[in-house]
C-alpha cells in the first residue's frame, strides 16, 4: 500500500497580516527538510540548514521527526530534536 504524506504549511508573514497556507500531498515513506533545493520541503530561511530535518511514518497514524542538523524544532510547546508525532491530533512544528 502507498503511504503518501498529506501536508499544510503555514509561512507566516514578517510584517503580520494573513498567513500563507499551501497544502501538499507527498510522497513517502521518508522526507527530507531544508533549505536545500533538493529538500522534499524546502524552507528558504536562513536560520534552516540545507539538510536540517527528516520525517518519516512510525506506524499506523504516526510520524517520526528527527533533527539532522543539531538544532531542535517546536512540537507540542517544546523544543525537541526528535519527536513521535500522533497525526490524529493535528500537530503543529515550527523550525
Amino acid at each position: 500500500m502507498a503511504r503518501e504524506f498529506h501536508l499544510k504549511l503555514i509561512t507566516e508573514r514578517a510584517g503580520g497580516g494573513d498567513p500563507i497556507i499551501r497544502e501538499r500531498h507527498l510522497p513517502g515513506p521518508e522526507l527530507s527538510i531544508g533549505r536545500a533545493a533538493d529538500s522534499d520541503i524546502v524552507l528558504t530561511d536562513l536560520t534552516i540548514d540545507p539538510q536540517h530535518a527528516r520525517m518519516r511514518f512510525a506506524g499506523p497514524g504516526r510520524i517520526t521527526l528527527e533533527s539532522i542538523s543539531g538544532r531542535p524544532f517546536l512540537t507540542g510547546g517544546r523544543a525537541v530534536q526528535r519527536a513521535d508525532i500522533d497525526v490524529a491530533s493535528h500537530p503543529q512544528v515550527a523550525f
